[in-house]
């Protein structure tokens, strides 16, 4: 990793792919790892699930509480975010002023995305050498 300046990757509850695929392959120090932008973190898909799973409860975490979910971990420098009205400008805004998740809010944010996925549906992941493989959830 050391010739590479930046890396963005999709982060989210639903896709944490980051951290087994980079986060193992990082230094640890700033100075010597890329810095990370992570893009999607509020994104769920479908955010209209019609009908959650009962161990879920009935909402999808808030829009700053995913935020936050990137936030969360040190090896995320920066985090992108798309606002289209004030509303999601405020949301993005109230992320930053809550900070962190705790470790208790963060452990349920995972279960959070573990429950949400869909199981046997692929996703891709880049390993380091440059392959794609399929992964299977």
């Amino acid at each position: 990793m050391k010739n590479l300046d930046v890396l963005m990757l999709r982060y989210n509850p639903l896709h944490t792919g980051a951290e087994r695929d980079i986060v193992p392959y990082l230094s640890g120090e700033k100075a010597r790892d890329p810095g990370i932008v992570a893009f999607k973190t509020a994104y769920f898909g479908n955010t209209l699930v019609p009908d959650l799973p009962p161990a879920l409860g009935k909402d999808l975490p808030a829009v700053p509480d995913r935020y936050r979910f990137a936030l969360s971990n040190p090896w995320i420098d920066v985090v992108l975010t798309g606002p289209e009205n004030r509303l999601q400008i405020e949301q993005a805004l109230q992320a930053l002023e809550r900070g962190p998740l705790s470790p208790h809010e963060y452990a349920e944010m995972k279960r959070f995305g573990e429950l949400l996925a869909v199981p046997g549906q692929a996703t891709q992941s880049v390993n380091l050498s440059g392959k794609h493989e399929l992964l299977q959830r």
